[in-house]
């Protein structure tokens, strides 16, 4: 709210502004007159000037007390998340994404007294589905806990039995005596002093049987050591109690944008969705909160007024067709449809490691969401979320705008990427940063070093990359890390017997993946005398089953060529008579070659057990080539990386050559030494991804080193 003096400040330039030859005096005497005789009229109308001018920017701290009661705290940072959103509501670009660290959650510790339905319990005790006392006098839904691990805290001690521990920037509903007479607002716990009122819900007595606020005076603020500590989400009012102090959760900016957007057009059509529906339709509550509020309606009430028979909290409707709708995604579109399309959040970060999950989304985004506009000519998309892997619906848009065309048409994603520290380097660093350093955080005045590598620390490597840089990749360590694998720059030993093992993509899907499976073939080499294993080549293919018969064929005529009788070809078969028949069909073509077929069982991080035990150890080289990169980022981000194919394929061959009552080492090694020495491949450029075969050369590059030399 804008204080007296600020009223007269602003009044005082947008009229000067507007007079040719202003007269200072007759102006302060003026706005004088009218602020003593009408003085909401004259904020009203600065308010709306204001608005009108600086856009989204300036209605949102404007606004923010209609919803929330509390004063707006800024930073450069949401003033380019509301510059970039004003920017694709105005239609000067139609796909928008934003990227930024999760809300860095403000937590409770954990062994604070909350009051639910099933009694007066601590925090840790609370589950999902517990029914909650809010700042509202009522009990609502916990849609989600959060553990944020150990974090520094404060006490808040007040009169009476008011005390309640929590980390320094976690919201408080109070009062400071610099506020308006009756205005509260969620202030940080840090941020509170002796003398400042502090809002409680004292327990109910006999003589009370409802609840409801009171005032409590907040003696001093201690810091206390480290907890571990608790936050939840609440639908609805997001807040909560925590020994009888009010404390809030969360809010989302999205709230405003559309607010603001019937201020300039209130025939526009929002459709918003979100991975749980509770918070989509606690952003539609807050929103409606806002256009019904006093507030509001003093300013833009001539404009337009919500429709009586349709105004539920996941759903309202205006007068000049303008409309709000939530939705949960993964739900049922059909027949909705918006000018703007908003996901906030389309993945749920636990479910981060889930492909199947993963796939859902992406699917639902593919086949249902993107088909939504009205117009799509000029109709709007905005994504805002965390990163939290590397084929997220993030990744996916981006990829596709990237890799497909139409005609040369590709959508045109603009992003603002706001990691938590500053990367020059970042692959999508947004052009206007201020930052310049590596490491500059993006909100020092509220998460600071300590408290952003906290975060780090709980979250680890690759969720702090993903979700607080927006740079995920594959989780590497799980079953293999890069630095175990050496290149290898010698011919291979002439003792060296192969593998070819192929993991085969199905040919006939039942449904649109966002980025199928392949058809992978690894290369695998032993040497008995060297004590070394060698992955020669790598292979991948998106093609149709009949494609991918006539390259399992060449290959192996090539594999044979350059280590003839050295090449044994593994095939996996499926359970169930289809995968019968697949390989059935495959022997017979393969007609001459020496051809194993495998059923595949057990889990895939057992069968990997064998070559992990020899990679760590770094008895595995590899042959440079263009495969190289993305082989690496999948097997050594395996279970996160986008698919799995090729190290289904390396697992397997590892496997094939020692496993069985006997061994592919021993029957090789019965074959014999040959004469010739087995010749090094040399990798080309490929024609479709590393999908299109190498050329092999028949030019021995080195010699052999002592350690791997024959005796002869």
């Amino acid at each position: 709210m804008l204080t007296r003096r600020g009223l007269i400040g602003a009044a005082a330039g947008l009229v000067g502004a507007a007079a040719a030859r202003p007269d200072p005096d007759f102006v302060d005497q003026d706005l004088t007159y009218q602020l003593a005789h009408n003085p909401r009229a004259v904020q009203i109308g600065v308010e709306k000037e204001l608005i009108k001018r600086g856009g989204l920017r300036a209605y949102t701290p404007l606004a923010w007390p209609a919803c929330e009661g509390s004063t707006f705290m800024g930073g450069w940072h949401i003033d380019a998340v509301l510059e970039f959103m004003e920017n694709l509501i105005r239609g000067e670009f139609l796909r928008g994404i934003i990227m930024m660290p999760p809300r860095h959650m403000k937590p409770v510790a954990e062994n604070q007294f909350v009051v639910t339905l099933r009694g007066r319990i601590r925090l840790k005790e609370v589950v999902v589905g517990d029914e909650i006392l809010t700042h509202r006098c009522r009990f609502r839904r916990v849609s989600a806990v959060h553990d944020n691990g150990v974090l520094p805290t404060v006490v808040v001690v007040c009169t009476g039995w008011n005390d309640a521990r929590m980390a320094p920037d976690h919201p408080v509903l109070a009062h400071k005596p610099e506020m308006e007479r009756g205005i509260y607002g969620w202030i940080p716990a840090g941020q509170l002093a002796a003398g400042d009122t502090v809002i409680t819900i004292p327990p109910i007595g006999r003589r009370e049987p409802t609840h409801r606020l009171v005032g409590a005076t907040c003696t001093r603020v201690i810091e206390a050591p480290r907890a571990r500590c608790i936050c939840l989400t609440v639908e609805e009012d997001a807040s909560f109690t925590a020994n009888n102090i009010v404390v809030h959760n969360s809010l989302s900016c999205a709230v405003m944008a559309p607010s603001w957007s019937w201020t300039v057009d209130p025939s526009l059509k929002w459709l918003f969705s979100s991975y749980a529906f509770a918070l989509a339709t606690r952003d539609s509550r807050k929103c409606r909160q806002i256009i019904t509020s006093q507030w509001y309606r003093d300013r833009w009430g001539d404009r337009f007024r919500l429709l009586s028979d349709q105004n539920l909290k996941s759903r309202f409707a205006n007068d000049k067709h303008g409309e709000r709708i939530c939705t949960a995604v993964r739900s049922l579109l059909t027949g909705e449809g918006g000018d703007v399309l908003v996901v906030d959040d389309p993945h749920n970060v636990r479910d981060a490691e889930s492909v199947t999950k993963r796939e859902d989304t992406l699917e639902w985004w593919d086949e249902s969401m993107t088909s939504r506009l009205n117009d799509p000519r000029t109709g709007r998309k905005l994504i805002v979320a965390q990163r939290v892997a590397e084929l997220d619906l993030i990744g996916h848009v981006l990829k596709k705008d990237k890799e497909t065309k139409f005609e040369g048409v590709v959508e045109g994603w603009q992003v603002l990427c706001l990691p938590a520290e500053f990367e020059p380097d970042h692959s999508h660093r947004w052009h206007r940063d201020p930052r310049k350093e590596a490491g500059e955080l993006l909100w020092p005045a509220r998460f600071g070093p300590r408290e952003v590598g906290l975060l780090k620390l709980g979250l680890g490597p690759y969720a702090a990359a993903s979700q607080l840089q927006q740079n995920p990749g594959p989780r590497e360590g799980g079953y293999f890390k890069r630095a175990w694998f050496l290149p290898w720059s010698h011919a291979l030993p002439r003792d060296t017997v192969f593998v070819r093992a192929w993991d085969l993509a199905a040919s006939v899907k039942k449904k649109l993946k966002s980025d199928p499976d392949w058809t992978a073939s690894v290369l695998l080499g032993f040497s008995a005398k060297a004590k070394l294993w060698f992955i020669v080549d790598v292979a991948r293919y998106q093609l149709e089953a009949g494609d991918v018969r006539g390259e399992i064929l060449r290959i192996a005529a090539e594999d044979e060529a350059h280590f003839p009788g050295r090449v044994k070809i593994e095939l996996p078969q499926d359970p169930g008579q289809a995968g019968k028949d697949q390989i059935q069909n495959l022997v017979q073509m393969l007609a001459g070659y020496v051809v194993h077929k495998a059923v595949v069982q057990g889990d895939k991080g057992v069968r990997a057990e064998p070559a992990n035990s020899q990679a760590q150890m770094q008895f595995v080289r590899y042959i440079v080539g263009d495969w190289n990169t993305a082989f690496f980022n999948e097997i050594c981000g395996f279970p996160t990386a986008a698919h799995d194919d090729m190290f289904d394929a390396f697992t397997t061959a590892f496997n094939a050559l020692t496993g069985g009552k006997r061994g592919l080492i021993d029957y090789y090694m019965g074959l014999g030494d040959e004469d010739e020495l087995p010749q090094k491949p040399v990798a080309r450029g490929p024609k479709e991804g590393f999908g299109i075969r190498r050329q092999w050369t028949t030019t021995v590059i080195g010699e052999e080193p002592p350690e791997a030399a024959d005796d002869e």
